[in-house]
């Protein structure tokens, strides 16, 4: 019965902890208090049980002390006299304290060392704020050695009396550092000063010598002593700043200056006075420079032994001070030590050191020499608390349960959520239990949400994923599609036309057949663009490639290169001719009507091929060489057929050198102008200049227009080409019309693409504003083929006039103008085409045509320029018409710039020695001779020569 009581009683035990279990978990889970809240509780009880620790012991201490100032007051006070520590002595007064005497010497000679630096910075600079220092530097050592002095009253007489002197005279040598450094950096600005006077006067008198003197060899000389001068000057600046001008380079500077001062001859110096050549001011200011340096020696070697000097009486003050410390060390010695009385026993006085107290516990020391009992106040260390170490190993105790439960608390929330991780992270469905601290009980929730997010979400992917994978399917078939054809025409693209030749070669290859490569362009495609629109322009692509498919046969087939580009392949062709009829037959194919939208076009192609293995064996050269062979068809004047031939390739590749070197030529500066001068055959003068452009090669020859023109127009360089001979020869007719010559005319070349630029217009006018110059200085020539570009020509001439602008017509009598041109256009000039000139003196019809133009030109108020003028004969013919402007290689050949001015004034004398030189009797065929003379004679050179006497020179000098 007993066991069956004590089971009962522990089975009741049990349900009752149980219960009370229960209860917890409710109240904490109604109250769950959060992480910030739990660790404030935790650590703020660690805080309060430090706290209390604390307090007790300074409750400890405080009973301590008590205790031992209270003691004396319950022990009985004997009546025992004490006994002195030291024998009495008469008094004596009490000695300074070694610490005040080195800190007086410390600071002596710290105010020593910064007045060292005071005067090292007064004589860099005589500046106020640097004399300030110096001045306060010098104070503060005085007084610093009067109150070490003062101080130091039981040192030697002797010893002070040397500090005072050595000191005095520390002050007087730096005065004269000071002094001297104040003189050198006179002497430095007297000898700069010297320099300047010189490389002024140079400069002057250079300047004067331009517009003076007119040989080059005086400014020459001139130039080199500038160039010496101002060499010497920087040098001596620089020696300057390094303090100092005794390098051996200057001296030979200033030599090398004297070698080229030479004593002028004695009549010019006589002229010009003793004291106002430059050769004399030039000496002077030498000598002042020699004289400098020499009184620089002197001032050096004083700074050197005042140097020495200042350094010797640092050191004699700073053995002076120590000297006098040691001294006052020794009288102080003794009365610091306390020495035994007299007649006392070594033994007894070691007695009584020994009795002696501690400093630190006078007053304790003293009541137990009084008799007081030591028992409350001993000097052993008190006892242990024992409540003091209960409570340390409690406070202990408590914080390490505080720690484990709080870190026990937060483990084991984060492990189930680490746990839960791990399951989702391997695709499981997982959950976490709430209970525990809230931050984390909050996190758990959200877990769990998202734990079920991510399983939908898995399912939902699972579906995505089939779909996906169908689409990718498809779409990377549409990719390669369209990675391998046109977009637009649905042939084979570039790339796959690479990899289609590169089979049919292998193919070709292994049956030793020919492999045909036929290139195809539209012709003229740009202009159908540019008139029926871009859309329209893809639609005719687009029914073109359906030409070709139809054309290729089951062997072959056709790819789109790019643009209006197309290639057909035709392989298994055994024969060259094969090939070519094959090429023709695309020409004939596409001169059909094709039909667009309901629209017959009359469309035309040019056809280049090229032939494997005969012409290149890889399928890029294939590709190359049919280029070339269709560039051949564009140059026969397309819609025809050509076959590539090894010639083409060094065509294409001389045009591709220049296009490449053309792109550089503007920025490396490889173009030039030359101005070729037309002169008025009614006066002889010169007011009219073409302006040509060359192109300088590597090997320094000029290469003319005729060789690179072609090649820009087709690359479409020729605007910037344009807009450079453009802006620079704007710039050579300001040169001359500021130069003075004001009724100077600049005639400029300009291409079809400029004029068909809207802002060709504002772009001359904002070059005439840039340059000051005016409208009438420079004059735009117009090819004929010009005129063809439509109404926006025209209109640009009409703008170009309205400014005052003029434009000549170039190369006239052989184009495509009409006579109705000529009445419309805004044109102030004609220039007859060289072909009429070459052949007016041997040919009556070309005569008769130069004749007639001439004329019609003078009805119209036009002038007329006869250019191409090579011959005597030429120049006999064209005396009948004094109102025209000549211009050829027999009056003057191009020239650059800087011969222009000087061409000007010898052509009227050339001209004339020209004529004088033609034969009497040499006349054009529709002339007498007699005619010609009287021409000649009445209408130009009795007007043209009048005041002048011309020489007359020999016919092959003429020529």
């Amino acid at each position: 019965m007993a066991m069956d009581f004590r089971a009962r009683q522990s089975v009741g035990k049990s349900a009752l902890w149980k219960r009370h279990l229960s209860s917890l978990r409710r109240f904490s889970s109604r109250f769950s208090p959060g992480l910030q809240t739990r660790l404030a509780m935790a650590f703020g009880a660690v805080v309060v049980l430090a706290l209390a620790a604390n307090l007790l012991a300074e409750r400890r201490v405080a009973v301590i002390e008590r205790q031992l100032i209270e003691a004396p007051r319950y022990s009985p006070v004997s009546a025992a006299p004490v006994r002195p520590a030291v024998s009495e002595t008469p008094s004596t007064p009490t000695p300074v304290p070694d610490a005040r005497a080195d800190a007086q010497s410390a600071d002596l000679l710290a105010a020593l060392e910064s007045y060292g630096r005071a005067v090292d910075g007064r004589r860099s600079s005589g500046e106020p704020a640097l004399e300030s220092q110096y001045k306060s530097a010098t104070a503060a050592l005085a007084t610093r050695g009067r109150k070490f002095l003062s101080l130091m009253k039981d040192a030697p007489s002797d010893l002070r009396a040397a500090f005072q002197r050595d000191t005095q005279a520390l002050h007087t040598r730096c005065d004269e550092l000071i002094a001297l450094s104040d003189h050198r950096r006179g002497i430095y600005r007297d000898y700069l000063l010297a320099v300047d006077a010189i490389a002024g006067e140079v400069q002057s008198r250079l300047d004067g010598s331009w517009r003076i003197f007119g040989r080059v060899i005086a400014r020459q000389q001139m130039v080199e002593l500038r160039d010496r001068i101002d060499a010497l000057r920087k040098h001596a600046a620089r020696l300057a700043l390094d303090g100092s001008l005794h390098a051996d380079d200057l001296v030979s500077g200033e030599e090398a200056v004297g070698a080229l001062v030479k004593p002028p001859p004695p009549q010019r110096a006589a002229r010009a006075g003793a004291g106002n050549s430059l050769e004399a001011k030039l000496r002077d200011a030498l000598d002042a420079m020699r004289v400098a340096r020499q009184e620089l020696d002197s001032v050096d070697a004083r700074e050197r032994q005042s140097e020495a000097g200042r350094d010797t009486l640092v050191s004699r003050l700073e053995k002076h001070v120590a000297a006098i410390m040691a001294a006052h060390r020794a009288v102080d010695a003794p009365a610091i030590t306390a020495a035994p009385p007299a007649g006392t026993a070594p033994a007894e006085t070691a007695a009584e050191t020994a009795a002696s107290p501690a400093p630190v516990a006078d007053g304790f020391a003293a009541s137990a020499n009084a008799g007081i009992p030591t028992t409350p106040v001993a000097t052993s260390a008190p006892a242990r608390n024992p409540i003091l170490m209960w409570i340390s190993v409690a406070v202990v105790i408590v914080t390490l349960l505080i720690s484990l439960l709080t870190v026990r608390s937060l483990v084991h929330q984060v492990n189930r959520l680490l746990d839960a991780t791990r399951k989702v992270a391997r695709g499981e469905s997982a959950s976490v239990t709430s209970g525990g601290i809230r931050e984390l009980d909050v996190l758990a929730a959200e877990f769990n949400a998202m734990s079920r997010r991510l399983v939908q979400a898995r399912e939902d992917n699972a579906r995505y994923q089939q779909e996906l994978e169908l689409r990718v399917s498809e779409r990377t078939a549409q990719l390669h599609h369209q990675a391998s054809h046109d977009p637009l025409t649905e042939l084979p693209n570039r790339r796959e036309l690479s990899r289609l030749l590169e089979n049919s070669l292998r193919e070709a290859t292994a049956r030793r057949s020919r492999v045909g490569v036929l290139m195809i362009d539209l012709d003229h495609f740009k202009i159908l663009n540019d008139s029926l629109g871009h859309a329209f322009g893809d639609r005719v692509l687009t029914e073109m490639a359906q030409r070709l498919r139809s054309f290729v046969d089951r062997d072959g087939f056709a790819a789109r290169l790019g643009g209006d580009e197309f290639i057909v392949v035709t392989p298994r062709e055994a024969e060259i001719a094969a090939i070519c009829d094959l090429g023709r037959q695309l020409v004939r194919a596409f001169q059909r009507p094709l039909s667009v939208d309901g629209r017959e076009l009359m469309l035309s192609v040019s056809v280049g091929a090229s032939v494997y293995p005969d012409h290149e064996q890889q399928g890029e050269a294939l590709l190359q060489a049919a280029d070339a062979a269709l560039f051949r068809a564009k140059a026969e004047g397309r819609g025809c057929f050509a076959l590539f031939a090894p010639e083409l390739r060094d065509c294409v590749e001389a045009r591709f050198s220049i296009e490449q070197g053309l792109r550089r030529a503007v920025e490396r500066g490889e173009f030039e102008l030359l101005y070729q001068p037309e002169i008025e055959l009614a006066s002889f003068e010169v007011r009219t200049l073409e302006a040509l452009l060359r192109w300088r090669q590597p090997d320094g020859r000029l290469a003319s227009p005729a060789e690179f023109l072609g090649v820009a127009e087709d690359s479409g360089l020729m605007t910037e080409i344009g807009d450079w001979v453009l802006r620079e020869a704007i710039a050579a007719a300001a040169r001359w019309y500021h130069g003075g010559w004001t009724d100077v005319r600049v005639a400029i070349n300009v291409s079809p693409r400029q004029l068909v630029d809207q802002g060709f217009v504002g772009q001359v006018q904002m070059l005439l504003q840039q340059h000051d110059l005016p409208a009438q200085a420079i004059e735009l020539e117009l090819t004929e083929n010009v005129l063809q570009t439509g109404t926006h020509t025209v209109r640009t001439l009409q703008g170009l006039r309205a400014l005052g602008v003029c434009t000549a017509l170039d190369d006239f009598g052989t184009g495509y103008s009409s006579l109705a041109s000529l009445e419309n256009l805004p044109l102030t000039r004609v220039k007859l085409d060289r072909s009429l000139i070459e052949g007016m003196d041997t040919n009556r019809r070309s005569a008769a045509i130069a004749r007639a133009i001439i004329a019609l030109c003078d009805g119209l108020g036009l002038q007329v320029t006869a250019e191409g003028i090579e011959r005597p004969a030429q120049l006999q013919f064209l005396l009948q018409h004094p109102s025209l402007l000549l211009q050829g290689f027999l009056l003057a050949r191009p020239l650059p710039e800087d011969r222009i001015v000087e061409a000007r004034r010898q052509l009227p004398e050339q001209l004339t020695s020209l004529l004088l030189a033609l034969p009497a009797t040499r006349s054009p065929p529709s002339m007498p001779a007699g005619r010609v003379r009287q021409a000649f004679y009445s209408g130009v050179t009795v007007r043209s020569l009048r005041g002048l006497t011309p020489t007359r020179s020999s016919p092959a000098a003429s020529r």
